[in-house]
């Protein structure tokens, strides 16, 4: 299996990531922005579908991230990870999940064109670029989680090698 995407189309996604990047998270974003509270994920060979709830907020957002964008995101948790040694003292979040997702929160989902993200020792600030720019804060007990949905969602779908570099479909 592959990405559904062909050679070209993964290509466009990589041009409109560097082209449309958000301004990187400041330190007055760590201070305003919404942190998670709760998530979903659910994914196909097209991509993943990222429900948040946010603290104080009463609807979710939710997100679709092409394979490219659900790569970049796991691969910016990992290097908080590592930098903040996340990795030698697991936590999951214990949260109860969101409910699951279906077709329908698809066609209401923000499609993110690109992400950069921003480290702390206690989590990661995120900017996705959709629509108009959307940063919300992730604690670290929610890294293990979201690194390991992103990764089940790739190696099921078969979105990468063994050396996470994306695989076009082959027509």
């Amino acid at each position: 299996m592959t990405t559904g995407y062909t050679h070209s189309q993964i290509q466009e996604f990589l041009d409109a990531a560097a082209g449309k990047a958000p301004p990187h998270p400041t330190s007055a974003d760590l201070k305003t922005a919404p942190v998670i509270a709760r998530i979903a994920m659910a994914g196909t060979e097209l991509g993943a579908l990222l429900r948040l709830a946010l603290k104080d907020r009463k609807r979710p957002a939710t997100f679709f991230l092409n394979p490219y964008i659900a790569l970049e995101l796991m691969l910016g948790i990992n290097e908080a990870a590592v930098r903040f040694n996340w990795w030698e003292r697991i936590e999951g979040s214990k949260t109860k999940p969101l409910p699951d997702l279906t077709r329908e929160d698809l066609e209401q989902a923000l499609y993110v064109l690109s992400i950069v993200t921003s480290s702390e020792p206690n989590g990661l600030l995120v900017r996705f670029a959709s629509r108009e720019p959307f940063t919300f804060y992730m604690p670290r007990k929610f890294s293990a989680d979201m690194a390991s949905m992103l990764k089940n969602i790739g190696d099921t779908a078969t979105w990468w090698d063994e050396n996470f570099v994306l695989m076009p479909k082959l027509n």
